[in-house]
């Protein structure tokens, strides 16, 4: 069955061989186109070849067109075709010797019409049609008949025009892809006059007093070259670095050390080094710093955490706030792993200890710098919370409270002491199987005897490789246990409850978990295994689930509630609290945490502020939360006697019931 072309389509391909070429034609005085006899009478077998052609065309074009407009075939083409067009084959029709055309059930074969009429036209060897026709017949397949026509239409030309001319010449007017403007386009002009505007205002810097760009500067005077790049000043000290003729290709603070003092940077050298770096990024301030913080040398296109510790460092030493710390330097070094864990706890895929640039874009690093300049304490709610001091102080003093024997490791065993021992034995043990570090501990038990201990020793030291908590690996784990709605906690716990590591947690794998807490929890909430399943999966899901898992999307979609799915697995305390909070009104406004915010005091964004009592205030949730009444406790701070009561209740009611619950 044949298959139609677009009309138009068709149309311009059949008539795309019309024309003769030049070297066909003889020229008169006057720069027409005169035909001779012999070129005459092959224009008319041409014409006749054309004619054969045109009639099994209009048939299907009439054919086509008589499905949707039911009328006769003149009409039909009238209807079809261009109005010059249809004219013409309309003349050539009437010469059809099979008489008028129907359309009604009519199957052609065009292609081999088109080769009969080629053959006859070879034969009498007067002129040559081009291979379009057959070419634009074998394309009758591949076009669609609802296809709308082309941009560019077609030339046509009247009869008239034709008859006034022997030989017509009509160039086939090529269709021309419309030009679809860049949606983006670099301003280099731009960035080079802002480059170049920039270098001239830091050029007095190098300057020296007989107006002689020869000064070199330290890394002390190098800040207010810093500054004026647009860069937080806590990165002078990385700036300093890549800026020297030939950086140094470590970012260790023990591995700089030395050269503090010796090396200085000229103008050529920060003109040649910032030049590169500014044009490579398009001044991009992101993309810039994350090149900053890049060893040299090394190859990588991530940041490890001790690429951070040079801008810890230097936010020790240069803010004002922590000049107490200058002179403890263990305390420092427990600093630098705070914010250094909890900066990669906040990026997207915490469980990897690399940061690509494009999660260094969303933790918004730049922003964090920026607000420890405008902080006025390291104490206060302006500071941002990775770098507060306060939550260090927690921190530290959670991590001393459980490391009993002062090696600086926490095992399995020390970790369910947490809290009066509100985790699970399981939930501990898996913890610090996934997220331990490997160490060598000592344990006579299971231990094998040390090489290195002298015989002449009363005692014999046995050690033994297991895993166990850093100081690093438990800022994680408490950031994690104390707000279970952030992402990063949800991917933390999923990954302590999924035991076979499948993806996903199976009723096997719930049954496991609460099989070492049903005995912990209140009486009211003996559960049975059904209505425990019931009660995971209509909290999660809101409706009856197809499949009886839980996956860490459906955790992530509703962070309340895997708050409460994880308490009710392995947190005995938090799930104490939450029923005392849904049950007690009084408990529950009493457990609020609000701060006053003092005119002209300025806060760091994640914290809301609201109107209460005609005061500007905040409420704390989740780890801020933690992070006050902890500070207040361990400052000995005074409460109300109804917060004594409830923290005096709630604690000796905690200890009388989940110590030794889970034996």
């Amino acid at each position: 069955m044949l298959s139609i072309l677009n009309p138009h389509d068709h149309y311009n391909s059949l008539l795309s061989f019309l024309p003769f070429s030049r070297s066909e034609t003889q020229a008169d005085t006057s720069g027409q186109c005169i035909a001779s006899s012999k070129e005459v009478f092959s224009f008319r077998a041409y014409l006749e070849s054309l004619a054969s052609v045109a009639v099994v065309t209009v048939r299907a074009y009439a054919h086509y067109a008589a499905k949707f407009v039911p009328h006769e075939w003149a009409e039909t083409v009238e209807g079809v075709l261009p109005a010059e067009v249809a004219r013409l084959l309309k003349g050539l029709l009437s010469e059809d010797p099979n008489g008028s055309i129907k359309v009604e059930s009519i199957s052609f074969d065009e292609e081999n019409a088109v080769k009969q009429s080629l053959d006859a036209t070879s034969a009498s060897n007067v002129v040559e049609i081009p291979d379009s026709v057959t070419e634009a017949a074998r394309r009758l397949d591949h076009n669609d008949l609802d296809a709308e026509p082309p941009p560019c239409p077609a030339s046509s030309h009247t009869v008239e025009q034709q008859k006034s001319s022997a030989i017509p010449h009509v160039q086939p007017s090529p269709c021309k892809k419309p030009t679809i403007p860049r949606f983006y386009t670099r301003s280099r002009p731009c960035m080079k006059a802002k480059l170049q505007s920039l270098m001239d205002t830091l050029q007095p810097t190098f300057m020296t007093p007989d107006g002689k760009l020869e000064k070199a500067l330290s890394e002390r005077e190098f800040l207010p070259v810093t500054e004026g790049c647009g860069l937080p000043r806590y990165l002078n000290a990385r700036m300093f670095q890549r800026m020297q003729c030939h950086p140094p290709s470590v970012t260790s603070v023990d591995a700089l050390e030395h050269e503090k003092g010796l090396a200085a940077i000229a103008w050529s050298d920060f003109t040649r080094n910032w030049r590169k770096l500014y044009t490579k990024y398009d001044g991009n301030i992101d993309s810039l710093t994350f090149d900053l913080l890049l060893p040299t040398g090394q190859g990588r296109a991530y940041l490890v955490p001790a690429d951070f510790e040079v801008v810890v460092r230097e936010i020790i030493a240069a803010h004002p706030s922590f000049d107490f710390l200058r002179s403890s330097p263990i305390f420092q070094d427990r600093y630098v792993e705070t914010v250094i864990a909890r900066i990669f706890y906040i990026k997207p895929t915490p469980a990897k200890h690399r940061m690509t640039l494009r999660e260094y874009r969303k933790i918004k690093f730049l922003d964090m710098l920026r607000g420890v300049e405008n902080a006025d304490t390291c104490l206060g709610l302006s500071m941002p919370p990775p770098f507060s001091y306060k939550d260090f102080y927690v921190v530290y003093c959670r991590f001393w409270e459980l490391d009993t024997d002062r090696d600086m490791l926490l095992t399995s065993a020390d970790l369910e002491r947490y809290s009066q021992g509100a985790l699970t034995r399981l939930a501990c043990r898996r913890a610090v199987d996934l997220y331990g570090t490997r160490v060598v501990v000592h344990d006579p038990e299971e231990g094998i005897p040390d090489a290195n201990v002298r015989k002449g020793n009363n005692e014999e030291s046995y050690l033994v490789e297991e895993k166990a908590f850093t100081f690093t690996d438990f800022v994680t784990f408490l950031l994690a246990v104390e707000d279970k709605t952030t992402h990063a906690a949800i991917e933390y716990w999923f990954h302590v409850l999924d035991l076979d590591q499948d993806g996903c947690l199976s009723l096997l794998e719930l049954e496991t978990m609460w099989a070492w807490q049903k005995n912990r929890l209140l009486d009211f909430e003996a559960y049975n295994l059904v209505d425990f399943f019931s009660v995971l999966m209509d909290s999660l899901h809101g409706k009856a689930s197809s499949a009886p898992i839980i996956t860490l999307s459906d955790l992530k979609r509703a962070p309340h509630a895997a708050d409460m799915v994880f308490n009710l697995l392995f947190d005995a305390r938090k799930r104490e609290e939450w029923v005392r909070r849904t049950c007690d009104a009084g408990y529950r406004m009493a457990d609020e945490v609000w701060l006053d915010i003092g005119k002209g005091e300025t806060i760091w964004w994640e914290y809301g502020t609201s109107e209460r009592d005609g005061a500007t205030k905040i409420r704390l949730e989740g780890w801020p939360k933690f992070v006050e009444v902890a500070y207040r406790e361990l400052l000995g701070a005074e409460t109300t006697d109804e917060e004594e009561d409830d923290t005096s209740s709630v604690s000796s009611f905690a200890s009388d019931r989940w110590v030794g619950g889970d034996e």
